[in-house]
């Protein structure tokens, strides 16, 4: 009883007196009728144990350790904050950083602007700096299902993210519960947009294993928004009609921890992405006589047909232009701890990407001078390209501190990337 009572009392003033950070020190004399610390700043109650004596106990809370975000402009999102948010875990990591961050505009095919910065963002996996994909559309390929906690740090940015100014996206992953277990979701909407979800995760009967992996396939008529206005006279409101704009696209993830001993920890983490968009054209009711495709055409918004710009490029409604990217990584961690102050991480990675363009080269062109509908004025073009990069990286950092008051920390990261490819 005596110990029973010990801890209730202490964990009080850890809840009252402590915050995340500070360290605490304590003797304890279970005989005698105290149970004290050996340091300055203290607090004190008295308690009656069971052999009637009073028994005083206090408790002595070092100084905090400076908090490494103390500099830094950061929004912080954990998995439960996640699900209450509207889409919870099923919108894109896009969607849910211009949700929870103040000053982020998403674009149009999930790009993000920070401030008015044009992408120059930095993503971290579990600690690690992921290699750019060649459509720099990261966010796109990663869900906020997998996210156990998220930080997005958009100011004071600190110098071990390299020179990447708009943010940095430090995502802390999901790691399997204790008692196995998952769930299934089958989802249908409008547009014929269907998405099952499975996860599932658990650990060993030893409690040193854990694992979690999820995967989700997602396919739709409405991929990406129409081009079309409500009609040729009314550019208030988008159109409905979605021609040419199925889309389809699979996610898979998986992530094992092992604790190797009281000091060593072995993390793998692997996923891969595939989406596939094509490029949504005019319904058959536009036609090349509409003036909204006529050089010098400006609409109420100030978007104009003009030399070097056009706002509204007619191609007919049966032209096949599409685009796919794939993205597949995997990364290994190795954390040793040294002593209570000091420890470091190794981590080597690979990461393959993989941005395929097809054209209609006919119907591209359909509108130039020697097209099959010429345009007066037009400038239509075609684009193909297949393009993949092969990124392989080691980083490796120590972070130690000395006393109260300091954290010195070294790092490494090296990398090598392959890229290849052609277009027209």
């Amino acid at each position: 009883m005596r110990h029973f009572a010990f801890l209730a009392i202490f964990f009080i003033f850890a809840w009252q007196n402590l915050s995340l950070g500070e360290e605490l020190t304590t003797t304890a004399v279970t005989d005698a009728s105290t149970v004290e610390s050996n340091a300055s700043n203290t607090s004190s109650t008295s308690n009656t144990n069971d052999n009637g004596k009073e028994m005083v106990i206090h408790v002595l809370a070092r100084r905090r350790f400076i908090h490494k975000n103390y500099s830094t402009s950061s929004v912080t999102v954990d998995k439960s904050e996640i699900q209450k948010l509207p889409g919870g875990d099923d919108q894109t990591l896009p969607q849910l950083i211009t949700t929870t961050t103040p000053g982020v505009i998403a674009g149009p095919f999930g790009q993000m602007y920070f401030r008015g910065n044009h992408a120059n963002i930095q993503y971290e996996l579990d600690g690690v700096q992921l290699p750019d994909s060649p459509s720099n559309t990261f966010g796109e390929a990663f869900s906020p299902r997998n996210i156990d906690h998220m930080e997005v740090i958009t100011g004071g940015i600190p110098a071990e993210f390299g020179q990447r100014l708009a943010a940095v996206v430090n995502i802390v992953t999901k790691t399997g519960p204790e008692k196995p277990g998952g769930t299934l979701e089958l989802n249908y909407g409008s547009y014929n947009t269907f998405s099952p979800v499975i996860e599932y995760g658990g650990s060993n009967k030893e409690g040193n294993i854990h694992y979690y992996f999820s995967a989700n396939y997602t396919s739709t008529d409405r991929g990406l928004d129409t081009p079309e206005p409500k009609t040729t006279s009314d550019f208030n409101q988008g159109g409905t009609d979605a021609i040419h704009d199925y889309s389809q696209g699979n996610e898979e993830f998986a992530k094992i921890d092992d604790d190797l001993d009281n000091t060593n920890k072995l993390s793998l983490v692997m996923f891969n992405n595939y989406d596939f968009y094509q490029i949504p054209n005019y319904p058959s009711q536009f036609n090349t006589g509409d003036p909204m495709f006529r050089a010098g055409f400006t609409d109420p918004f100030g978007n104009t047909n003009g030399p070097g710009a056009t706002a509204y490029n007619f191609v007919p409604y049966n032209t096949d232009d599409w685009q796919s990217e794939t993205n597949s990584y995997v990364q290994a961690v190795w954390r040793h701890t040294f002593n209570d102050h000091s420890f470091m991480y190794l981590s080597p990675y690979y990461k393959y990407s993989e941005i395929v363009v097809g054209n209609d080269p006919t119907n591209d062109l359909a509108t130039a001078a020697d097209g099959t509908t010429p345009i007066p004025g037009a400038t239509p073009s075609s684009f193909a390209e297949n393009r993949h990069v092969n990124n392989y990286g080691l980083k490796g950092d120590f972070t130690d501190r000395p006393d109260n008051y300091n954290v010195v920390k070294y790092g490494f990261q090296s990398q090598f990337s392959q890229a290849a490819g052609d277009g027209e």
